[in-house]
């Protein structure tokens, strides 16, 4: 029965005729949806039915509806004939613009004659247009012939394409949807970061990427769909937007256990202060200290300056000071330039100069051999890289997917310690090739509502036929191989593999466990050996008005070695936007 206000409708007994057999498999979805309505759907999945028949070139297709009885409805299906389409024809456009329509192929089957067909076959054209800046361009049917033959109408359909006028960019809006939280930089600057430019042909892939420019960067983030406005051959952007709160304090506390040799606990440190944005164009200062085991530290400083001259490319230089207790000094600088070709993908040209020296020569004063384990040295390098970053939010990610990869070329010249001059260094190269490679992967898979599994993959090479301890990378601590001291293994290569697993307590908090298993190679002048360190714990992040605050206990385990729970390490974290 038909259902009225407090009574539930009634599945109706729906019987079908008409429809002929060389039919019954393209339309069976649209059948058996219609076989099991209840009444108020009877119509509507029937008209369904007769769109599906218009489709698939029955142009004169009816379909019917009688009701029989209160629980029972005939359907009546009358195709008609099947227009084929044998020959489409294009008027106007240029010569590209047609040569993107799909028309049909004399041979083979015959083609369905649609308006969806039709449609389907003109879209390239239209939107290779669009792509060109006429976005209001259209098609229109300028003359159909038909010719009779059996059971088949042979349709012979010329259309014309009118491209209308070239639009051009006008004028970019800043619609922002927070006005606590004004926007500090310049239009000018905004729409270089959306890869908009004023006077540019406009098109409509210019539209569509925009939420996700904007959500890339830090500076902003989208607050719903663009509008486009056109008037004429003119158009005005209208963008959505918020300020992030981009500016970050975020500091982390290390407490290690005793260990042999050293009966008090120590403790670790690492700050780091981003500024985004402090004279309001779009720059970029991130200061880092940490503080490390044994009287060791590093001080890093960067600027970034997005969006030069309007282009995508974005410049950044580096300055690394780095000291590691009293062996040896290394001061490095690093400069580079990103092009981004897209909110997901950017290319980086980098230079890079280091300088070690050793700090303490006293305990090689007036020796011949061996030579110490790290010596004064000098290299260079340019850099190639490549990353892709699809994470749907950078805080605390969910899901999604970013690969970071990296090469570089150069020379390492190895020079003479002043004090040293005993040393017999005629074994040695004086200078010999340098080459690197880093490749970083991140991804995250939702598993459930509330739940995300996180793996990553973090891998260094370095390709040096006579390496120092100075020339090694360094891993270990709260942010490359938990359960272990900060920066306590030396690595000409390693490869460290994360499996974390984390239930969501919100946008910013979660709790997880995790296990990190690495392996580490060190091969220098003065031997090789190699370790398989791996980590284990738990983790808990929380957000709160006054910051996100986080906790994390993780114990680590080489070979040979038991795990000792009343080992771990404890890192406290704490987080400030603002």
């Amino acid at each position: 029965m038909l259902s009225s206000a407090g009574h539930v409708s009634a599945q109706l007994r729906v019987a079908i005729d008409g429809v002929p057999n060389q039919l019954m498999r393209s339309t069976r979805a649209e059948r058996v949806a219609l076989s099991n309505s209840k009444a108020e759907d009877v119509r509507v999945r029937a008209g369904n039915l007769q769109q599906r028949l218009l489709d698939l070139g029955y142009t004169e297709a009816r379909v019917s509806t009688d009701y029989l009885t209160t629980d029972s409805a005939h359907v009546r299906v009358q195709t008609g004939p099947y227009y084929a389409l044998d020959s489409l024809l294009i008027e106007g456009g240029s010569a590209v613009m047609v040569s993107k329509v799909s028309l049909p192929q004399r041979r083979g089957r015959p083609v369905a004659y649609s308006a969806s067909e039709v449609a389907n076959r003109l879209s390239p054209a239209l939107d290779y247009a669009g792509a060109q800046g006429y976005m209001q361009a259209t098609s229109e049917t300028a003359n159909q012939r038909y010719r009779l033959s059996g059971d088949t109408v042979h349709v012979t359909a010329t259309y014309r394409l009118s491209l209308g006028p070239r639009v051009l960019l006008d004028r970019v809006v800043l619609a922002n949807a927070d006005a606590a939280r004004p926007i500090r930089e310049k239009e000018r600057f905004v729409a270089a970061l959306l890869r908009l430019k004023v006077g540019q042909v406009l098109n409509p892939q210019d539209l569509t990427s925009l939420p996700a420019l904007l959500d890339a960067s830090p500076y902003y983030a989208s607050a719903g769909p663009p509008q486009l406005s056109i008037d004429s051959s003119r158009a005005t952007i209208t963008v959505p937007m918020r300020v992030n709160r981009a500016n970050k304090f975020d500091a982390v506390l290390g407490a290690l256990p005793p260990r042999a040799g050293q009966p008090d606990w120590q403790f670790t440190g690492l700050v780091d202060l981003a500024l985004v944005s402090p004279l309001g164009r779009g720059e970029i200062l991130q200061l880092n200290y940490q503080e490390l085991p044994l009287n060791s530290r590093r001080i890093d400083a960067r600027l970034k300056l997005p969006a030069l001259a309007g282009t995508p490319l974005d410049a950044q230089v580096a300055l690394n000071l780095f000291k590691q207790d009293s062996s040896f000094q290394t001061v490095a600088f690093d400069a580079s330039l990103d092009y981004r070709f897209s909110s997901a993908v950017q290319v980086r040209i980098s230079t890079s100069t280091r300088t070690s020296n050793l700090l303490s020569i006293a305990a090689y004063r007036g020796q011949i051999q061996p030579l110490p384990p790290s010596l004064d040295g000098r290299s260079s390098s340019v850099g190639l890289g490549l990353t892709y970053d699809r994470l749907d939010y950078a805080f605390n990610p969910i899901r999604g997917l970013r690969v970071s990869a990296s090469a570089s070329i150069g020379t390492k010249s190895i020079r003479r310690s002043r004090g040293l001059d005993s040393l017999d260094l005629s074994g040695l190269k004086q200078s010999l090739p340098r080459r690197e490679w880093r490749l970083d992967v991140l991804g995250f898979i939702k598993t459930a509502k509330k739940q995300t599994l996180h793996l990553a993959l973090h891998s260094y090479w370095l390709d040096q036929a006579e390496r120092f301890d100075n020339d090694l990378a360094f891993l270990g601590g709260a942010r490359s191989l938990r359960g272990f001291n900060e920066q306590q293994f030396l690595a000409s290569f390693y490869t460290v593999g994360t499996i974390e697993y984390r239930l969501l307590i919100d946008r910013d908090s979660y709790v997880g466990a995790f296990a990190d298993v690495a392996y580490v190679e060190r091969a220098t002048v003065g031997g090789y050996e190699k370790i398989t360190p791996r980590g284990f714990g738990v983790n808990l992040q929380v957000a709160t008005r006054a910051g996100v605050l986080s906790v994390a206990y993780a114990v680590g385990q080489v070979e040979g070695q038991s795990i000792q729970a009343g080992r771990g390490r404890i890192h406290l974290g704490y987080i400030s936007r603002f």
